[in-house]
């Protein structure tokens, strides 16, 4: 990450405030990648992302340079790599017990609650056709007999949310020095 904090101009600030003046990197600047880019085919690559794995590592591996981290981060729209790259085992244990108390308070938790208009089932050529649900509120859910309604508590839902940002877009790497180029020219105009 410290390569992209490289191409960051530099503001003036009293930090101090005793009037003496710094150079500090001006981590306010953002760049971001434009969807009508981000999302063409012949850009990316996609990438399910394996537990234990950080972009750093990944960078490594796609790039040969760990550096290339921020080219991860900001071609999938993340801010906070805290909060926004999946977390693994303990970490998503402790995120669980931190926001809900315990890992059974998150499970007893009712998060969403859903009307079932029909249930998966396998087509003659094997393929399986997931069920099909419509999001209601509770005072709905309440109307509906056993079987035409799910809940789906609030373990379930961070569980799921935490599985789809594993599920990332990997810059070619054919486009890595053009995407380098843009950002430097954005945040150094001029320069």
């Amino acid at each position: 990450m410290a390569n992209y904090f490289s191409y960051f101009p530099a503001t003036i600030h009293d930090a101090k405030r005793d009037g003496t003046l710094v150079a500090v990197t001006n981590i306010l600047k953002r760049f971001i990648v434009k969807d009508n880019v981000a999302n063409r085919l012949d850009m990316y690559h996609e990438y399910n992302i394996q537990d234990g794995e950080r972009p750093d590592i990944i960078a490594d591996r796609f790039y040969d340079d760990s550096s290339y981290a921020w080219v991860i981060l900001i071609y999938n729209k993340m801010v906070d790599p805290f909060y926004e790259w999946p977390l693994f085992g303990a970490e998503f244990t402790n995120y669980i017990t931190n926001k809900y108390g315990s890992v059974s308070a998150a499970m007893a938790t009712n998060k969403k609650y859903y009307r079932i208009l029909y249930d998966g089932f396998m087509r003659i050529d094997r393929t399986r056709v997931p069920a099909k649900k419509l999001e209601i509120d509770l005072t709905t859910y309440n109307t509906l007999a056993g079987n035409e309604k799910s809940v789906q508590t609030a373990y379930e839902w961070e569980a799921e949310q935490n599985d789809e940002r594993r599920n990332i877009r990997m810059l070619d790497r054919r486009h890595l020095d053009r995407i380098s180029n843009e950002l430097a020219t954005i945040l150094f105009p001029g320069a």
